[in-house]
């Protein structure tokens, strides 16, 4: 069985005399090809990469960076696909998907058991209302009467639950948060510079939560209870035992208790992870604005010739000992910083066309012809007129002549 590859770009676009105007360098992020691979190893995906770009006439020359999600194949350090294609493309600074890296970040805060219970049923909840023909009603009735069963009624129970209760109210405050961020982290105009700015907007709003826990948890656990007296529930703790390996045995109301086995942890470990994982993206941008004027006059001589040393080691080829090409070389590194891709998402995007175009009609459709099918669905902003269509045709050789 054949896999599939999307190949994408991100480039900056230039008008003639745009560095002399500062106007008209655009930053685009544009889908290329859809690649079929059977060799999914990292070997096999560099090759059919770089061959592809190659068939496409791209030159590797210019490539500065490349983005992939965080599968081994694709992130390993000597033999996955971003290793190998460095040592081709020097330059081509690998950066690890920042979507990817804060789904996977949210994954690991989420491992406290209660989160995990609470995200399980409501998933449940919602795979029943998808599945359910009936619109309006309240939950219970929904469970009792459309779709009776051990399990809705299983279900039914678990929502009752204190832990589900305190765990949902603790993590609506920071999905919202997240899911602004995550939004975006998707936009086709997001640099390095936008995505370390929004990362550390929902940073420090958590941080703040967690500074101010007491504070925070008492309104969360005011909500909770007002929820619990609409289904006719109690907010209570499990029965403390001396020696307890299974669960937070934690002394203190049940306050107390929810706020050090739930909140505390949730938060910890969210901020734990966004600082490790967006911290190498941070580092990349301090040396990138560090070359820009007024960043540039506040630095003293060892973080002068640090930054100096950054960019002859990742670009070597961009830097030039003459003084003529400074000002242009300073340009030169900020568009690169604007075309680092710090996301995949077009390329995400680019399977959801992907299923519109292999319906079963098509479905003996050829390689060549889906990428078209799929260039003219992606980019609507290119205008294809029928002239056009027909001058391309008139080319080939017909036993019909179809020239107007």
């Amino acid at each position: 069985m054949k896999h599939l590859m999307s190949v994408g770009v991100n480039n900056s676009r230039l008008k003639p005399d745009s560095f002399k105007t500062l106007e008209g360098d655009t930053i685009r992020e544009d889908f290329l090809y859809f690649v079929p691979v059977e060799d999914v190893t990292g070997a096999g995906l560099a090759n059919a990469l770089l061959t592809t770009l190659e068939k496409l006439r791209v030159d590797t020359h210019f490539m500065k960076g490349q983005g992939y999600d965080g599968a081994r194949a694709m992130s390993g350090e000597f033999k996955g696909c971003a290793a190998i294609v460095k040592k081709t493309c020097l330059e081509a600074l690998y950066i690890h998907c920042t979507n990817h890296n804060l789904n996977l970040a949210i994954t690991l805060a989420c491992n406290i058991t209660s989160i995990l219970n609470c995200i399980e049923t409501v998933k449940q909840v919602d795979n029943f209302f998808r599945l359910s023909r009936k619109a309006g009603n309240l939950l219970k009735n929904h469970i009792l009467t459309a779709n009776p069963g051990f399990k809705q009624t299983r279900l039914l129970t678990f929502c009752e639950t204190p832990q589900f209760i305190i765990a949902f109210v603790v993590m609506k405050p920071v999905f919202s948060l997240t899911k602004n961020l995550s939004q975006n982290l998707q936009k086709e105009d997001c640099d390095l510079s936008a995505c370390v700015h929004y990362v550390n907007d929902v940073y420090e709003e958590i941080k703040e939560m967690r500074t101010r826990a007491d504070e925070k948890f008492a309104e969360m656990f005011k909500s909770a209870n007002q929820i619990s007296e609409k289904i006719s529930t109690e907010i209570t703790v499990h029965r403390r035992a001396g020696r307890q390996n299974n669960r937070e045995n934690y002394n203190g109301n049940a306050e107390e208790y929810y706020q050090r086995s739930i909140f505390i942890p949730f938060l910890d470990k969210y901020l734990e992870e966004l600082d490790a994982r967006f911290l190498e993206h941070r580092a990349l941008l301090s040396s990138i604005q560090n070359i820009i004027p007024a960043k540039c006059a506040e630095l003293d001589e060892e973080e002068f010739n640090k930054t100096v040393h950054i960019f002859e080691e990742e670009y070597p080829n961009d830097v030039n000992g003459t003084t003529i090409y400074f000002w242009f070389q300073i340009y030169r590194f900020l568009q690169i910083s604007g075309t680092l891709p710090v996301n995949v998402a077009s390329s995400d995007r680019s399977f959801s066309t992907f299923r519109r175009l292999k319906t079963y009609l098509r479905i003996r459709a050829g390689e060549e012809q889906l990428n078209v099918l799929a260039l003219l669905d992606i980019h609507r902003d290119v205008d294809v007129t029928s002239d056009r269509i027909m001058d391309i045709l008139a080319r080939k050789t017909r036993r019909i002549d179809i020239t107007l």
